[in-house]
């Protein structure tokens, strides 16, 4: 029967196994998580502001045209 793993955890980018406290096994995994963390930001907020720019769009021509 093989013999369990000691406890731990895996880094956030790369899956590489760590200790349990930690949470990347790098800097670099770091930089790279807190970057793709960003432009996810980043590009939820572009759409929500175009999301809501259309919406503003089509109320403003039902408002004009249908009144």
């Amino acid at each position: 029967m093989p013999e369990p793993l000691p406890p731990h955890s895996h880094c956030l980018t790369c899956d590489e196994p760590i200790q349990e406290t930690e949470t990347f096994c790098s800097d670099a995994c770091k930089a790279d998580y807190d970057k793709k963390i960003k432009k996810s930001k980043r590009t939820m907020l572009y759409f929500y502001v175009s999301a809501a720019a259309v919406i503003l769009g089509i109320s403003v021509v039902t408002l004009i045209l249908g009144g």
